[in-house]
């Protein structure tokens, strides 16, 4: 026979409860309550798909499920990996206002993505170096010229407005469009990878370069 739970650990797992509790526990502390005992265990379990619904994050990118499901089909179709503070604020389950979402994106599937976000109303938004090019502000025509390239125009040098440096990034495009609930801007940055890299490499070369570093030591200090 079962022993009654108290009334901390009934506090702890009633539905009623969880949604209002669990979001300001640790992950830490949220995986030691789902040891204290079976019923706990099952809250934790069941209110973690909500917790971590990729598709609630990044629905406010996308405007509607609809849209936000044709991405992620996208994604995979491309192999686009989401990186920078968009992946940091999913796994700490945080909010930042005013964070944009970075798409690492192969070369040859730029236009593919980029032209998904012009058909849902986002903006091309050029950068005074991107205006100078022969491509000027058609957003399409940059597109098309980087995903036809097979070899990196740009590696060894420090191109993209002095941030990035060069990481196996052969160039960023940024695109905006105003949130429909809210009325704020929302951003969606792609960074065209290197033809013969990958996104994943990108990512991990960009994150251990000298200015991540340096911004490390800073924080720190």
């Amino acid at each position: 026979m079962s022993q009654p739970l108290s009334s901390g650990l009934t506090l702890l797992s009633a539905s009623t409860i969880v949604d209002v509790l669990y979001p300001h526990l640790s992950v830490k502390d949220i995986l030691n309550v789902s040891k204290a005992c079976r019923a706990t265990r099952l809250a934790v379990n069941a209110w973690l798909p909500s917790a971590y619904s990729i598709n609630k994050h990044l629905e406010p990118f996308f405007g509607d499920l609809k849209n936000t499901l044709r991405f992620r089909s996208i994604q995979a179709e491309t192999g686009t990996l989401i990186s920078g503070s968009q992946a940091l604020q999913f796994f700490d389950r945080a909010h930042y206002l005013d964070s944009d979402l970075d798409l690492y994106v192969s070369c040859r599937h730029t236009l593919t993505v980029g032209v998904f976000l012009l058909s849902i109303g986002y903006q091309f938004e050029p950068t005074a170096r991107q205006l100078a090019s022969p491509q000027g502000s058609n957003c399409r025509e940059h597109l098309e010229e980087v995903s036809s390239r097979t070899e990196s125009v740009r590696r060894g040098s420090l191109f993209v407005d002095d941030y990035y440096e060069w990481a196996f990034i052969e160039e960023v495009y940024t695109f905006a469009k105003q949130h429909t609930t809210y009325g704020s801007q929302v951003k969606i940055q792609i960074i065209a990878v290197d033809p013969l890299s990958s996104p994943l490499a990108c990512i991990l070369h960009f994150h251990s370069s000298t200015s991540q570093c340096r911004a490390v030591l800073l924080s720190i200090q």
